[in-house]
């Protein structure tokens, strides 16, 4: 692999809603800029000082802490049908999502997804409210636009160990409730994860690139982080995209293919395991994390009925993969290029 893993990748860009204008944002060679802000490190020293952030730094800053973030593949997309929406915390638009919408735990906190996940983030608030009831914390949910009914030991909400915040700039819809540090450095969190997934599906598919790379070749992220701790996430991200890859592929079962993570050389193995009588076709894979970032992420996966498992070259818009015609067979170079809004091979 002599190319870095955002080879395979286009720019891209959108527009956000910043100070009043619509202010463009921009992703190139694995990096994202606030285009309209020429002298961002000025702002930032200026809102150090007591001014405020301006949105598109928010957005740029959030991206920063967010880059090697496992929760981004977890609620990331799986496939290109899967699509993640998110509202850009405090837009209007918020004001607009059905009450039905509004009601759901994931609506509250500004995602939904399409309907293969329709429950996003329902996991994220059962462990929020189950740290809250261990916490002493009880929360009864109460009818839309009201305030929320809370109970708590008077331990709970003691102003050193809690704080009492609005829930209308988080999207919970209006009233108040008490928090405590760490459920606010959580709700934080999720708030800038819910920035960075409503900038549109092209900046979450390199994001999750970005992810990715972080824990290959390797990596394990910042200073401090367990690459071992991680790789369990790391499988459910690998299975959670290789099954739907092979199912175009091969029609195969999403639920028959094991993936586990591949840690030494090569790209790993792919192969159809021995099925018993009237039993689908399984299939059995050792993929490394990297295959996320080089080849599912800039869309890579499935070129002309073929399963790509490595791009030893790219340079946008074109790339050379190795590709299995079949499971158990061996990868067979490939040069492809990016041709109306897809990877097709190049003629000849």
């Amino acid at each position: 692999m002599t190319a870095p893993w955002w080879a395979a990748f286009g720019p891209a860009e959108t527009r956000v809603t910043c100070e009043g204008h619509r202010h463009l944002i921009r992703w190139a060679d694995g990096r994202l800029i606030a285009a309209s802000h020429p002298d961002a490190e000025g702002e930032l020293v200026m809102a150090a000082l007591g001014g405020e952030t301006a949105r598109c730094l928010e957005i740029v800053q959030a991206w920063g802490a967010h880059d090697d973030d496992l929760e981004v593949l977890a609620i990331g997309p799986r496939s290109a049908a899967d699509v993640v929406r998110a509202v850009m915390p405090g837009d209007d638009a918020e004001a607009a999502l059905p009450p039905w919408m509004l009601r759901a735990s994931a609506a509250r906190y500004g995602l939904w997804s399409g309907p293969s996940r329709p429950a996003l983030f329902t996991s994220t608030v059962r462990a929020r409210r189950r740290r809250m009831r261990t916490g002493g914390i009880r929360i009864t949910a109460g009818v839309v636009g009201s305030r929320p009914m809370i109970s708590a030991p008077l331990r709970a909400v003691q102003r050193r160990t809690a704080t009492y915040s609005s829930t209308s700039s988080l999207g919970f819809g209006r009233g108040s409730r008490w928090q405590t540090p760490a459920q606010e450095r959580a709700e934080a969190r999720l708030s800038e994860l819910r920035m960075l997934f409503a900038l549109g599906p092209e900046l979450q598919w390199r994001l999750s690139g970005a992810v990715a790379a972080a824990w290959s070749d390797g990596q394990s992220g910042r200073p401090g982080r367990d690459r071992a701790a991680a790789r369990p996430a790391l499988t459910a991200a690998l299975a959670g995209r290789l099954a739907p890859a092979t199912q175009a592929w091969l029609g195969a079962d999403p639920d028959r293919v094991e993936v586990t993570v591949h840690d030494g050389a090569g790209w790993g193995e792919l192969a159809a395991a021995p099925a018993g009588t009237g039993e689908a076709p399984r299939l059995t894979a050792a993929l490394t994390a990297d295959w996320l970032a080089r080849v599912w992420a800039p869309g890579l996966a499935l070129v002309a009925g073929r399963l790509v498992v490595a791009v030893p070259e790219a340079q946008w818009p074109r790339a050379r993969v190795l590709a299995l015609s079949a499971p158990g067979s061996e990868p067979a170079p490939m040069d492809v290029q990016w041709e109306a809004g897809q990877w097709r091979p190049v003629p000849g």
